[in-house]
């Protein structure tokens, strides 16, 4: 099983292994980087999770910027729906980035579960 509900299971005292790595991922595009950098170094199941997780997110945040420019020529509904994608894609950030802090192998809401099969080869 890729995820859990449960805290992550290689847990050394208070320590996750790699969950620095996850947090850092989370951050910001530099913090991708350099996360899959520490991780190829010491490669966890959990770094590499949240990795592939923060890299769907920030790759579909590329692909909503490029929409977000149709939605702007579109009055009105075109300006809603590019508002509650932005919020959506929010949600999911926060979302992972929770899951990262508190140790939880979990998909984010919506796309998580893809994301960690198309970037089964990252990490």
């Amino acid at each position: 099983m890729l995820w859990s509900d449960k805290p992550y299971l290689k847990a050394m005292g208070n320590q996750i292994e790699g969950k620095d790595v996850a947090i850092i991922a989370h951050l910001t595009v530099v913090g991708l980087v350099i996360a899959i950098i520490i991780n190829s170094g010491n490669k966890t199941a959990f770094g590499t999770f949240h990795i592939r997780q923060a890299l769907g997110l920030y790759l579909t945040y590329l692909v909503y910027g490029f929409f977000w420019f149709v939605f702007l020529l579109i009055p009105v509904i075109g300006w809603l729906a590019g508002i509650a994608l932005g919020l959506a894609l929010l949600i999911m950030w926060v979302v992972g980035l929770i899951n990262a802090l508190n140790g939880y192998e979990k998909p984010m809401p919506i796309f998580g579960k893809n994301y960690a099969q198309w970037f089964s080869s990252v990490g």
